[in-house]
């Protein structure tokens, strides 16, 4: 190795690669735009889906979950689930907080959490710009994760196969 490569890679250190998404739901509790706490607790022994994005990809979790939700409601096992939104607002100066808390009551009529910090935004790797979906079965392990845009029929197909069968699954 020659010298000057030597010293580049003493100057730059080592590299490290980004951590991979957690593989388990994280301990949490954040507020929503009510100021309601809601927590990993609150969610032991259901599946959980959690839909979430900053605010270039809010309008497409709209359209995930009203999906999802209108595929499977009424089937047996439709009352273990969670829906869990979350929004990323990590980045929003801490002067506009209490300015979008008010936006996102008026214009949201069910709760979102709001991930000033990036907890789960992190531990799940969101994707800039799009909505971002994980499920989690009954133990709070992931079965699955996955962003975009627009609902793709062929991801729609794997989401809503994964749902059902964890529905079907002994609690």
């Amino acid at each position: 190795m020659s010298s000057s490569l030597l010293l580049l890679v003493w100057l730059l250190g080592p590299v490290r690669a980004a951590p991979a998404p957690e593989r388990v739901l994280i301990p949490f509790a954040l507020k929503d735009q009510f100021d309601a706490t809601h927590s990993a607790a609150d969610l032991a022994g259901r599946i959980v889906v959690m839909v979430g994005s900053d605010r270039e990809g809010s309008p497409y979790n709209r359209v995930w979950s009203r999906t999802l939700v209108d595929s499977l409601k009424g089937e047996a096992g439709f009352t273990d689930l969670r829906f869990l939104p979350v929004a990323d607002t990590r980045g929003a100066p801490f002067f506009l907080k209490e300015l979008i808390r008010r936006t996102f009551r008026k214009k949201v009529p069910t709760w979102v959490l709001l991930d000033w910090t990036g907890k789960l935004a992190d531990a799940y790797r969101f994707e800039p710009e799009m909505s971002n979906i994980a499920v989690f079965d009954r133990a709070g392990a992931l079965r699955h994760r996955s962003h975009g845009r627009e609902l793709e029929s062929e991801r729609l197909s794997e989401v809503l196969g994964l749902l059902r069968r964890l529905m079907a699954a002994d609690p």
